[in-house]
């Protein structure tokens, strides 16, 4: 089994690695955080983990984000999420299909994303493009972003052709 977690996280110290490997027990999981430090690869619990510092996105190439203050830490796509910070600053990092990137896979994987308000483009990408996964684990932030994407979630919840379910860490 593979499982990819897009958005682990690893800056804030919640991160959603250990309790993946702990609910799936994957021969393999990919993390990916624009905001992580390296790049890296290491084995929890017999499971291999590949961390790397990129933003799963719609195309490969490189992607703005815009930085909260006061926490540097924090950073989304998505300037319309309304929550605790101001987003002021940005940076630049690199960035990769989402998409074609699962379907270089061996099996469909499966999924957990907490992107910040970026998992409505991104969870369109892959049901518009048809990119294989078995079980979508999101957790959604449409109640920071008005009625506009409370709507969008329904879409996609109501089209998605895999099990959804709402993350919470």
């Amino acid at each position: 089994m593979i499982v990819v977690d897009i958005g682990c996280c690893p800056h804030e110290g919640d991160l959603s690695v250990e309790p993946l490997v702990q609910r799936f027990q994957p021969d393999d999981l990919y993390g990916f955080d624009p905001l992580l430090d390296a790049n890296t690869d290491y084995v929890l619990a017999g499971s291999r983990v590949h961390l790397s510092r990129a933003a799963a996105w719609l195309r490969d190439g490189q992607l703005e984000l815009a930085v909260g203050a006061p926490s540097p830490l924090d950073a989304t796509v998505m300037r319309e999420k309304n929550d605790r910070h101001e987003w002021q600053l940005t940076t630049t990092v690199p960035c990769f299909d989402l998409a074609e990137w699962l379907r270089s896979l061996p099996e469909p994987p499966v999924v957990k994303m907490n992107v910040e308000g970026a998992e409505f483009p991104l969870l369109e990408h892959l049901q518009e493009s048809g990119a294989p996964v078995a079980r979508l684990i999101v957790a959604w932030h449409d109640g920071r972003m008005g009625g506009e994407f409370t709507a969008r979630r329904q879409r996609i919840e109501r089209g998605f052709p895999c099990p959804l379910e709402e993350w919470t860490l």
